[in-house]
């Protein structure tokens, strides 16, 4: 009982974690540079996390066990990368709901895929009824919850009856639309693919884990190979931008825009112990139980200077069809 409320706990940080990495990009002028210092922090902490834990040595003979596996299992970086990269460019055009949601459609509806098919070392499950309605429920859900089957938003991402986005800068009462939400679904496909990428990568950072007998370890690696891209793609994008005008950038922030690093370094510590612990079905029901709870409350009181929105009953009621959905996909 005691792991399972701490991972509901840990469920609440990848959303606060996309909101301050959403800051953070206002700081650096770029969601890539926002995405690449929040994930090298996040190795930074896992590295004295798994180096005090397991000593030099312990970690030195993991990674190296880690070269000999095939090439495909190092690719769980690449798509927290992509993930992160599309929430931080997601979250200001589209709130914390909808960024925390169509990436879970994504995911669930890629796992069932990858279970069915037993790719990727995964034990196989057949595709099953309970499991394609549970998939149907998550995605009337996310739709309903998003606004996108409701008259509770206009599906022009801007406000509409019964929802007010403010800007996260707006002054009291002088609220303006967010930039760049007059064509909300690009984004959300965005989100939905970036999910099924989410889906694919807990599966390719299991089958590491289980090839080296390091979970911690292959954690890391995720981290590690994940900054190194981005790393990549923002110094080519540096050199292809030289001469360009500089992007707009805020003066200052708060001091817990570095932070967002660190949620994900603890989100995916203590995802590795606890799937173990509980099961994978009760670990992730657990996961996506407080991720939605606290996309709910950023948007609804706007914190951590996110836009604030108000939220609809039948946006709450989506929300816990998704969660219902989500028990039926781990239970079929």
């Amino acid at each position: 009982m005691l792991v399972l409320l701490i991972v509901v706990l840990t469920g609440l940080l990848p959303p606060l974690q996309t909101a301050i990495n959403s800051r953070l990009n206002g700081f650096v002028g770029s969601p890539l540079r926002a995405a690449l210092v929040s994930f090298s922090t996040g190795a930074l902490i896992l590295v004295l996390f798994v180096v005090l834990a397991f000593g030099p040595a312990g970690v030195l003979a993991d990674l190296a066990e880690a070269t000999r596996a095939p090439a495909w299992m190092w690719l769980g970086g690449l798509l927290g990368a992509a993930i992160a990269s599309s929430s931080i460019f997601a979250f200001p055009r589209l709130g914390s709901i909808e960024t925390a949601l169509w990436p879970l459609l994504g995911s669930v509806t890629a796992s069932i895929g990858v279970d069915a098919a037993g790719w990727l070392g995964v034990d196989q499950r057949p595709l099953s009824l309970l499991r394609v309605l549970g998939a149907l429920g998550v995605l009337i859900g996310v739709s309903a919850a998003s606004g996108a089957l409701v008259l509770g938003r206009s599906d022009s991402g801007g406000p509409g009856r019964g929802t007010r986005a403010e800007h996260p800068d707006a002054e009291r009462g002088s609220a303006r639309p967010l930039p760049g939400t007059a064509h909300p679904w690009p984004w959300r496909v965005l989100l939905l693919v970036a999910g099924a990428g989410g889906g694919i990568q807990g599966a390719v950072n299991g089958a590491l884990g289980r090839r080296i007998d390091a979970p911690f370890v292959a954690a890391l690696i995720s981290f590690l190979t994940g900054a190194l891209a981005l790393a990549l793609v923002v110094g080519i994008q540096a050199i292809g931008s030289r001469g360009a005008p500089e992007a707009e950038r805020t003066a200052g922030g708060p001091w817990w825009m570095w932070l967002g690093g660190l949620l994900g370094a603890v989100f995916v510590t203590t995802a590795t112990f606890a799937v173990p612990a509980i099961g994978a079905g009760p670990a992730n029901v657990a996961t996506y139980a407080g991720t939605s709870a606290s996309s709910l409350l950023i948007d609804r009181f706007g914190w951590l200077l996110a836009p604030r929105k108000s939220v609809a009953p039948l946006q709450v009621l989506g929300v816990l069809l998704v969660l219902l959905g989500v028990l039926a996909v781990q239970l079929g």
